[in-house]
């Protein structure tokens, strides 16, 4: 299954292609909000030499704080499954990142998360 995986809810913007669990392609800015979201798809779009008509999933991360950039994240989503039917996947960025942590070997069973959600810790 080829998957678009989209992480605009921090100033860090990614997105990767998958087919499976193999990486095709990840495209990463640290630019912020002025990043262009349709340009950073199809770079890695292109990047992994897959149509958007190929893509079956997209999982996209959400985040505590309801960002304009993690808005348009949902909102550019929402408008793929509309037209084209693809199934959509939400997947807790920080739920995400500690399993990452737990995966590169960190000790422990508990790993927790924090991002600064609107001057508040939030996590």
């Amino acid at each position: 299954m080829k998957i678009l995986a989209i992480e605009f809810s921090s100033d860090h913007r990614s997105v990767a292609v998958l087919d499976g669990g193999r990486l095709l392609a990840e495209q990463t800015v640290t630019e912020g909000r002025d990043t262009a979201a349709v340009a950073l798809i199809e770079s890695a779009l292109g990047q992994a030499k897959v149509g958007r008509l190929e893509i079956e999933c997209i999982a996209v991360g959400s985040a505590p704080a309801l960002t304009p950039v993690f808005r348009a994240a949902i909102a550019l989503t929402q408008g793929w499954q509309l037209a084209l039917g693809v199934k959509v996947q939400g997947v807790d960025s920080l739920e995400a990142l500690a399993r990452g942590e737990q995966a590169g070997g960190r000790r422990g069973s508990h790993v927790g998360g924090g991002c600064p959600a609107r001057g508040i810790l939030s996590g």
